[in-house]
């Protein structure tokens, strides 16, 4: 009887710690996942007690009682104008000519 083992003929088994290096590194991903979808539900939750109310005039034209319609606009005309962001209303550096 001869038995000849070459290394090509062994099963390609992978080093126990390639496995489990694979485990981890997946395991820690899905909890940075986790933790990212906790911060945005946390940051969603903090501004969620901000007053909900009309915020374009489409919103008040579609009521059809007329005095829910006129408090829609009175909320809306009482609401501060929004303040466009820094540097929108800069002069143009070269002037047109």
């Amino acid at each position: 009887m001869n038995i000849i083992s070459h290394d090509s003929e062994r099963p390609n088994i992978p080093r126990p710690g390639v496995a489990s290096e694979q485990l981890r590194s997946t395991a820690l991903l899905f909890v940075a996942l986790i933790a990212g979808m906790a911060a945005i539900g946390l940051v969603l939750l903090a501004n969620s007690d901000q007053p909900v109310g009309p915020s374009e005039i489409s919103d008040c034209a579609s009521i059809t009682a007329q005095a829910e319609r006129l408090a829609c606009f009175d909320e809306l005309a009482r609401q501060p104008a929004l303040q466009p962001f820094k540097g929108a209303t800069a002069p143009a550096l070269h002037p047109a000519r």
